[in-house]
């Protein structure tokens, strides 16, 4: 009976560790993203849910009047709703990655041991412990962790420097990365241009892109005596900009903005500008700087630049929303976009900048604009039987959702209903500024629903009107509607409000 006790504990314990890997993960396995996480989600709820201490602890009443019901009750019960989970499709799971399988299976073999060792009076509290039983695993694997990064790391600097040829652009910024990312791609493809794919913006995540494309070179490299490799570059932490620039070695460096996105992880905003400095500090002298000095951060950074450096300001370029997206004239030319939303003219000046400092005209770069397509789920503009998404799910800072506000503000449809869960990482900095953003949607926002109450309770301050919680009760929107989806927004829930 022992022994069956323990395999059916094991097997309960599937379902919480896999939901706690899926979360570690998103969090890149970073003990600060989490401990943020938790302070502004709620300890208990993401620790240890609802429904299972509660199966425990009813389970306890019934075993004070039925002793003989403890702990099989209680076990049979966990692995009854890990099934459930499991074969409705709903249970949260990681990407397999090879750190997920090694996380995952030593997680499984820690609880294996325990629920044979431990007395069954205690197995049912083994299932609501996975993340301390996680939080360990990672502890014991970060010095094998910190000496694969490493020798990752020394790889790729190492093949970096064999490649003196290469011309490495890099890019960072609170906002608008990807954006200028994309961008910058479509105007020097032709150039023989690759860049980092989607969410790979971290030292690990570079470094293993750029050994890859470095051992074996891709087909736009062919023949190029200049290849051309575009990296973003995101960070949570001072000095991990500095890392990613001594591993990729940028001889061009692009600032968007320094706004206030994790600022909660940075510590304060000064830091956090400190930390995006980093790729113009570490630019050679014969570099080049493209830099966004409408952000007055950007402008004293700007300062210390060790090389040339191009300036750019929005606001010295008249814009025009059409239809398809932006449109503006330079030098003559005019540029049409299928890119949306005014906030986004910095992002397009900045690459342009790059562009024609590396010798392209301004007639490819209008024709390369044309056809350009904004990357998914990144201020996109698309139809669903009759209502007009904008889906900016891809992340989400204060600027991003200010400009998407913006842009909804000028829109002619009706109702305009805002879909979001709100900003995360922004430290003591959340109600703040979750209450302004209240404030500029409470004229034109008819419809406020978030996904939990966490940052809504901010946003209605400042809203002063009640905030809808989405369920499965949540009403669809009527045709001729715009929804606006910021921030990271399962598909289900878009398709729910926008299916009659």
């Amino acid at each position: 009976m022992g022994i069956i006790f323990s395999i059916v504990t094991t097997l309960a314990s599937v379902s919480p560790l896999l939901t706690f890997s899926a979360l570690y993960q998103q969090k890149d396995w970073r003990r600060d993203r989490i401990v943020d996480h938790l302070r502004t989600e709620g300890v208990w709820r993401q620790l240890f849910g609802i429904i299972r201490p509660m199966i425990i602890l009813d389970c306890g009443i019934i075993a004070l009047w039925i002793p003989e019901s403890w702990p099989g009750l209680p076990i049979v019960l966990l692995l009854a709703l890990t099934m459930v989970q499991i074969g409705s499709r709903r249970q949260r799971t990681p990407k397999w990655t090879q750190k997920a399988k090694l996380v995952a299976l030593i997680g499984l073999c820690i609880n294996g041991v325990l629920a044979i060792y431990l007395s069954p009076i205690y197995l049912p509290v083994l299932l609501i412990i996975q993340p301390a039983i996680l939080s360990l695993i990672l502890l014991l694997l970060l010095p094998l962790d910190r000496l694969l990064k490493a020798r990752v790391h020394h790889a790729a600097e190492t093949l970096r420097s064999h490649h003196p040829n290469l011309l490495v652009i890099g890019i960072t910024g609170s906002v608008g990365k990807t954006t200028t990312k994309e961008l910058l791609l479509a105007l020097l493809k032709e150039e023989g241009a690759v860049a980092t794919p989607a969410y790979v913006n971290s030292d690990m995540g570079v470094a293993t892109w750029l050994k890859n494309i470095l051992t074996n070179p891709p087909r736009e490299w062919i023949n190029r005596d200049r290849p051309i490799a575009i990296v973003e570059m995101g960070a949570y932490r001072k000095g991990e900009i500095a890392l990613l620039c001594k591993i990729a070695k940028p001889q061009i460096g692009v600032l968007t903005a320094v706004g206030l996105q994790h600022v909660g992880l940075f510590g304060s905003p000064e830091i956090l500008a400190a930390s995006k400095g980093e790729l113009i500090d570490a630019l050679p002298p014969d570099g080049h700087a493209v830099i966004n000095t409408t952000s007055p951060p950007c402008r004293e950074i700007a300062k210390r630049s060790p090389c040339p450096v191009t300036t750019v300001k929005s606001e010295e370029v008249k814009v025009a929303e059409e239809e398809s997206g932006i449109a503006l004239t330079i030098e003559g030319t005019k540029l049409t976009t299928h890119l949306s939303g005014a906030h986004n003219t910095t992002n397009l000046l900045l690459a342009i900048s790059v562009a024609k400092y590396l010798g392209v005209e301004m007639d490819a770069i209008a024709e390369r604009l044309r056809s350009f397509r904004p990357p998914e789920h990144t201020f996109s503009v698309e139809q669903k039987d009759g209502i007009t998404v904008l889906n900016d799910t891809h992340n989400a800072s204060p600027e991003s959702f200010s400009g998407a506000l913006s842009w909804a503000a000028e829109r002619e449809e009706h109702p305009i209903v805002l879909l979001t869960d709100g900003i995360i990482e922004l430290g003591p900095l959340t109600d703040r500024i979750h209450t302004e953003l209240g404030v500029k949607s409470s004229t034109f926002i008819d419809r406020a629903i978030f996904l939990s109450p966490k940052r809504a309770t901010s946003f209605q301050k400042g809203y002063g009107r009640e905030i809808e919680l989405f369920s499965k009760h949540s009403t669809p929107l009527p045709p001729g509607s715009l929804l606006l989806c910021i921030g990271r927004i399962p598909p289900s829930v878009i398709t729910k409000l926008t299916t009659c």
